[in-house]
Parts: structure tokens; sequence; C-alpha cells
């Protein structure tokens, strides 16, 4: 496979988790081979605050405690791909700016919990959060444990988080974490089902605090003069700015473009009878 071909294969993944994706193999890949201390990546507040070391807010978020064993690396490396698409395609389909803002407001608020157990590094709380996270926004689904036990996706939060207790309290702790931040998260994000209606997928809030500010819209969002022309116009159809939809206070919700208009009849030229 050429680079052009490989670079066309990850331009598929959406932006926020082929970045993350990126993100965790290019920093944790060489560690693993002892290229590089995790040292370097670590959470440090000293050298953060002292030295202005800033890199270390988000490497720190890639490096799992355990860099002795790849599986579990990989096996984390899979839900976290999993879940993260799923969480990107169906409930921030055209909102990345928003979800880029409330993630980081949530890992933020993650190491700020984490603190006072001084962890080095956030890789089992973030995992916690996106499962969890997901669990929250697609509760009907269900998931396979190593292809053995089919459960619903609304348990597995709780026994990931149950395995790293066993392995760690101090790392099941920040699991723990990543999934009481991923809840409030949701809640001021997302109304959830009725209790009469408990299937109900959760509805996304008109209104919220956690929405994205509008440089970051701007930042984000492709300009509408980039957008490539149309190659007919038709008149009576109206169309949503690049990354956004109708009815979603101009950032973009789950509510696809659609279009409407009347029937004007076949119409003649001037002076036509």
């Amino acid at each position: 496979m050429s680079f052009a071909e490989l670079a066309a294969e990850l331009n598929k993944i959406p932006p926020f988790t082929r970045i993350t994706m990126l993100s965790a193999l290019l920093i944790t890949a060489p560690i693993m081979l002892k290229l590089v201390r995790p040292f370097h990546y670590s959470f440090d507040w000293s050298l953060i605050t002292g030295k202005l070391q800033i890199h270390r807010l988000y490497t720190s978020i890639f490096i799992p405690w355990r860099l002795d064993d790849p599986i579990k690396w990989l096996f984390d490396l899979f839900l976290l791909y999993r879940y993260l698409l799923q969480i990107e395609t169906k409930s921030y389909d055209k909102r990345l700016p928003d979800m880029v803002w409330q993630f980081f407001w949530s890992m933020a608020t993650v190491m700020l919990l984490c603190y006072p157990l001084h962890f080095p590094f956030f890789w089992t709380p973030f995992i916690g959060f996106v499962v969890y996270f997901s669990s929250r926004l697609s509760p009907n689904e269900t998931t396979s444990i190593y292809g053995l036990i089919t459960i619903s996706i609304k348990w597995f939060p709780y026994i990931i988080a149950a395995f790293d207790m066993v392995m760690s309290p101090m790392i099941g702790c920040g699991t723990i974490a990543g999934m009481v931040v991923a809840q409030a998260l949701f809640m001021l994000e997302y109304d959830a089902p009725s209790e009469a209606n408990p299937t109900e997928e959760p509805r996304l809030k008109q209104r919220s605090i956690l929405r994205a500010p509008n440089w970051l819209v701007r930042l984000l969002v492709a300009p509408e003069a980039n957008r490539p022309a149309p190659s007919k116009r038709v008149y009576g159809q109206a169309s949503a700015p690049a990354g956004r939809g109708f009815g979603d206070d101009g950032r973009g919700t789950n509510v696809a473009s659609s279009s409407s208009g009347y029937n004007w009849g076949q119409g003649r030229r001037l002076g036509e009878t």
C-alpha cells in the first residue's frame, strides 16, 4: 500500500477519532519499544508550571499504566477506537467543535479529580470515560466480552472498572473518575429516556453550557466559501452550512440537512404563449 493510499484510508476515519488514535500510537509505541522514557510524557505539575512543559497535559492521557503488557494495551486501543468512533459518528455527527470542547473540559475535570492520587498517566480514566459515555448514548446496544459472553452495553463500563480495581485499586479509582465525569457530561448535554419509554434514545438538549464557543466553531468548521460549488442549482432548496444542521442554533446537531420547496410548474420563457 502506497503512502497516498494509506492517507486516503486514514481520511475516511472521522477527525476526532483519527487524531486520538494516531496520538495513542505515536506517543505510546516508542515507549513500548523502549525508544523513549515515559517520564518525558507523564503528568508532572511542577514541570508543567515551572518549565512550561504544556505537552504533558496531552501526552499523559495516552500512556497506559502497565507498559509491560502490550496485549492489554492493544485491547484498550480496540475499545477506544470502537466506542470513540461510535460517539463521533452517531452523537456528534457534524458537531466536531462541540466534541473537542466537551472532551477538553471533561479530561481537565478528570485530571482534577485524580490530582490528589498523584496520577502520572490518564489512559485508564480516558478509556472509562469513553466507554461509559458511549454506553449512555447507545443504551440499547449489546457488546461481547472476548467473544464469549454477550451483555447489554450499559453494564460493560462497570465490568471494566471491576477488572481495573482488581488489578490495582488506584487504577480502578481512575476508571471510576472517568465514568463520573462522563455521567456529568451526559446529564448536561442530553435528556435521558423517560421512564414510560426506557428504550428511547437520549435526546440532545436545545441549550447547554458546554456548547463550543463561536471562535472554535469558526476554527474547526470549513468556511462556506470553501465548499465546492453545486453542479446544478435547484430553486426552493435549502442546505445547511458545512458541518452544521438545521434547528441546532448554528452549531450542528444530529439533525440531517433537509430540503423543501414548492412545485412552481414547468415555466415558460418570456414572449412564449
